[in-house]
Parts: structure tokens; sequence; C-alpha cells
């Protein structure tokens, strides 16, 4: 797994030449932690998005679980589709899925919003032992100067194994984040 954190830093690294609008989102529950880098490329044009991220899971049954993702969303500043990859590791088994979904944002006031995301893997978009995959996540989002924010929120993410009746549960908690936009 370490030779997979080692593609996904040079991929941030990579991304993260020439003039760039881009963010650092990290959040935390009590068995798990999540970093995301969103690049935004050129400024003038915010209507394609990459992120990439590490999440770490110790959930209180099963393994710990690393999960890496790779995203690629079109649209505008408040609502995005497109498509996350993973590749996670629950419960000794190894997952490959290429979810469709997008994200969302609904600005409440100038400085409150409500957000989210969710991608969807189905048998035919997954591989390796995996049977599917599902991620969904909201949150309430505070902006605490003209670029970053706070929020408070709920994210569930699990994935199907081959030959296992019930979806794996790597995390599914309310979470507590930040992010940064530089």
């Amino acid at each position: 797994m370490m030779k997979h954190a080692n593609a996904l830093i040079f991929t941030i690294l990579c991304m993260a030449t020439g003039p760039v609008m881009a963010g650092l989102d990290v959040n935390i529950n009590d068995h798990a932690l999540r970093g995301t880098f969103d690049y935004l490329g050129d400024p003038r044009n915010k209507e394609v998005v990459t992120d990439a991220g590490l999440l770490y899971a110790e959930p209180a049954q099963g393994n710990s679980t690393v999960v890496l993702h790779l995203g690629l969303n079109s649209g505008s500043n408040n609502l995005r589709l497109g498509l996350r990859a993973i590749l996670a590791n629950p419960d000794g088994g190894d997952v490959l899925a290429l979810g469709l979904g997008g994200q969302g944002r609904l600005p409440l006031t100038p400085t409150i919003s409500f957000s989210g995301h969710f991608y969807y893997a189905p048998q035919i978009t997954s591989t390796l032992d995996g049977d599917g995959y599902r991620e969904l996540q909201v949150q309430f989002n505070f902006r605490v100067n003209h670029a970053d924010d706070i929020y408070v929120g709920y994210r569930s993410l699990e994935v199907k194994l081959d030959g296992v009746t019930e979806a794996v549960e790597i995390d599914e908690d309310l979470i507590l984040g930040f992010k940064l936009n530089f």
C-alpha cells in the first residue's frame, strides 16, 4: 500500500505546478482521518476540479483500512458531476472501483452553506476483490474568512467484497473538519 501512497504524493506534486487555485480539506472523527487536496488548475476556469485524497480508518470491527481516491468533476461552483476512483484494502481484500456521482453546495447565507457529495460504483466498475462502492458525505460549512471554512457533517463509506453478502462499512460517523483554499 506504501507504493500507492507514493504515487498519490507524486500526483499531488505534479498537479501543484503553474498558476493554480487549490484547497486542502482535512476532517476527523473518532476512528478515521481524511485529507484531500483539490486542484482547480487555471484560476479563470473553475469548471474542472481534480482531487486526490487519503482516508485512514480504524473501525470498531475489522482491520484498519486505507482508502486512496482520485476524482475529476466538472460543472458550476455549486454543482459538479464526475468520477471518483478508489483503491481500498478493507478486511484483507483489495478493492479498485470507479464511482459515478458528484458534489453539490447550497449557500444559505454569505457565511453558511450546506454541501455534500455522493459516489456509487456498481459491480461492473469494480475490480480486484471488489463488487461495489458507495460514499455519501453531507456537511454544514461556516466560512471563517474570505476563503477558509470549518464544518461539521456526516460520512458513510462502504465497499462490497466478492463472495460477501453484506457491505463492509469503512466509515460511518459524524465528522469535524476544515478546508483551506489557496
